[in-house]
């Protein structure tokens, strides 16, 4: 709670401004300009010829502080292989690991290998993004669990195909050591598991994603769904306006959704469908709960399958779990759809 913080909070303009830093240029502006005022005041008080002498020598003592010489440069340090990935045919897209923070690297590769990309370098959260809204992404981003059960295993080629993405390249000189590293390359074993690389150096490992068998998994919605919080000894999401939605890729039969939440005191919830239909009623879960939902079976073909959950006040209901589950039937106690 410092003055700049309650400007960034409470002024809505003053959102963009972000890191105090940015105003580090105007400062040295303003500096610069009150001691080019204080040497002409300086100045004025002497002898010509003694005014010009201070001016000189401040102009001088001015230029060595800034003098750098010769002006130190670096190579642009792109990896050899996005040259050859240039003349690779097709046009799918490149994911860069690791990227658990954007990283403008990336940006300089995409100026080589002309490919698209799924993550790279973005001033400020965009909500239609799917970096945390896809358990494989969002595992990437975070390093850890979200409230998505989604293994990715199971569901990381299905995703990345969904995606277009046709090649995953994990670069070791951006992840030193510690998690960074070693749930990044856990995630990848995971997804290609069995698959030997296209391409591996002291730097690089890349992948080549294969066509993949569609497996279900979930998407939430790009709106209504709070940030990331530490619940306990998990995570969990509020909704946030009374109604949050996610899909259900790649719906098939004999599945069902498993969902864990917690609501406020005396809050009851609906489950509802995309155009508003009933499907389910979550009773009040003060101390949190954990629901089947026989849903999984309304799914036709493989279009996805959207769910969203209505509750009445904002924050009132939070989810800790969404899980697609396999079964020929729901456990006792799970509820059907109305």
């Amino acid at each position: 709670w410092t003055p700049f913080a309650a400007l960034n909070r409470w002024v809505p303009f003053m959102r963009i401004s972000r890191s105090v830093s940015r105003y580090a240029l105007m400062v040295q502006l303003c500096v610069a300009l009150l001691a080019g005022m204080g040497l002409h005041v300086l100045t004025r008080r002497l002898r010509p010829a003694a005014g010009v002498g201070v001016a000189g020598l401040a102009a001088a003592l001015v230029l060595a502080e800034s003098w750098v010489a010769p002006y130190p440069l670096s190579p642009p340090d792109t990896p050899a292989f996005y040259a050859q990935l240039a003349n690779e045919p097709g046009g799918g897209a490149v994911l860069n690991l690791p990227m658990n923070y954007d990283r403008p690297g990336y940006l300089l590769y995409q100026t080589v290998h002309r490919r698209p990309l799924t993550v790279a370098y973005i001033s400020r959260d965009d909500p239609r993004t799917l970096t945390e809204r896809v358990s494989l992404l969002q595992r990437l981003r975070r390093l850890g669990p979200d409230i998505l059960a989604d293994e990715p295993a199971r569901v990381g080629l299905t995703t990345l195909d969904d995606l277009g993405v046709e090649y995953v390249a994990l670069d070791r000189y951006k992840m030193p050591g510690g998690d960074e590293r070693i749930v990044t390359e856990a995630i990848a074993a995971e997804v290609f598991a069995g698959q030997t690389p296209l391409y591996t150096d002291e730097r690089l490992t890349v992948y080549r994603v294969p066509p993949a068998v569609p497996q279900p998994y979930v998407v939430l919605d790009a709106q209504n769904w709070g940030p990331l919080l530490q619940r306990g000894e998990g995570f969990a999401r509020d909704v946030n306006s009374g109604v949050a939605c996610f899909a259900i890729q790649h719906p098939a039969a004999q599945m069902y959704v498993a969902l864990r939440y917690g609501t406020t005191p005396g809050v009851e919830a609906e489950l509802v469908a995309a155009d508003g239909a009933a499907r389910a009623t979550l009773p009040p879960a003060p101390q949190g709960e954990r629901v089947e939902l026989d849903i999984m079976n309304e799914a036709q073909g493989n279009g996805p399958l959207e769910v969203c959950i209505d509750v009445a006040g904002a924050g009132a209901l939070w989810v800790e779990e969404i899980a697609i589950q396999s079964g020929e039937s729901l456990r006792d106690g799970a509820l059907p759809s109305e």
